[in-house]
């Protein structure tokens, strides 16, 4: 009976052995790709200066952009950038042009308003197609999302307006993009694209 104990307990120790060794692996594999902070860092600013980039040259007009972009790494999640513009261009109202808008000034503002937003969304969506994959201290499950911050100077519930522009996709899909595995349409139907 005691033998029987014994081997039992053998036994037992071989499996618990053999089970943290395998453990020991596995955490050890998954944690051999870490981050690398500051060359995620320095690839973030670089994304910063794209971004920026394309919102001053596809939307001429004063001031575009009101607010720098700004970036920021969220674990289990990806980059973020975000950036505050004025796609929203009428005559300004001050004591040397003191006449108030015409109602054919504020249908034309809106109409331009409408077009600049989508020569946004087509820009920063090539943007992100052709420069997304320098983020590559991301992973392949990672997100990539730009939130643009519009500004309205001029509420009119006639005529609405979104506040927020938001482009969102996984890092894998912009690989298989830089690989030619999908044409820009083909990305872009894998772009999340939400405005309110």
């Amino acid at each position: 009976m005691r033998k029987n104990n014994l081997r039992l307990l053998r036994v037992f120790g071989l499996c618990l052995v053999s089970f943290t060794a395998s453990y020991a692996q596995i955490s050890h594999s998954a944690s051999t790709t870490p981050t690398d902070y500051d060359k995620l860092r320095i690839q973030i600013l670089e994304f910063q200066g794209i971004i920026e980039n394309t919102v001053v040259q596809n939307l001429k007009g004063a001031f575009p952009i009101l607010s720098s972009p700004k970036g920021i790494y969220l674990e289990d999640y990806g980059a973020v950038f975000s950036l505050e513009a004025s796609l929203y261009q009428i005559r300004a109202i001050s004591p040397f042009s003191p006449k108030p808008h015409s109602h054919k000034e504020l249908d034309n503002a809106y109409q331009a308003l409408l077009v600049r937003v989508d020569v946004l969304k087509q820009s920063m969506l090539r943007a992100i197609a052709e420069n997304g994959t320098a983020l590559q201290q991301l992973k392949p499950t990672d997100n990539l999302a730009v939130v643009v911050h519009l500004f309205n100077g001029y509420n009119d519930p006639d005529r609405p307006y979104p506040s927020q522009l938001i482009m969102k996709t996984k890092m894998d899909s912009l690989s298989q993009y830089r690989q030619r595995k999908l044409t820009l349409e083909q990305l872009s139907q894998k772009v999340q694209i939400t405005h309110f």
